[in-house]
């Protein structure tokens, strides 16, 4: 597979939203674009899940274990 022309951070603005995040990590997963986003934006991700949507915290917490094990080359650090 090529690289994806694009690399983007996807922040928690995104990723809270089921239509914007499903688009995002689809067209990442078609080669799209190269997703990226750190430990404190979904735990930012989480906590508003939660707190603004009132999801359960297992529920977010099982979204975003998902996330990063579907896309672990995401993970971005050190930064």
């Amino acid at each position: 597979m090529f690289p994806a022309p694009f690399a983007v951070v996807l922040d928690a603005n995104v990723l809270i939203p089921f239509s914007v995040r499903d688009t995002l990590l689809r067209a990442s997963n078609e080669g799209l674009i190269q997703i990226y986003w750190s430990e404190e934006i979904l735990k930012e991700v989480r906590r508003n899940l939660v707190l603004a949507l009132g999801m359960s915290e297992e529920k977010a917490a099982r979204l975003i274990t998902t996330m990063q094990a579907a896309f672990p080359e995401a993970m971005v650090t050190g930064h």
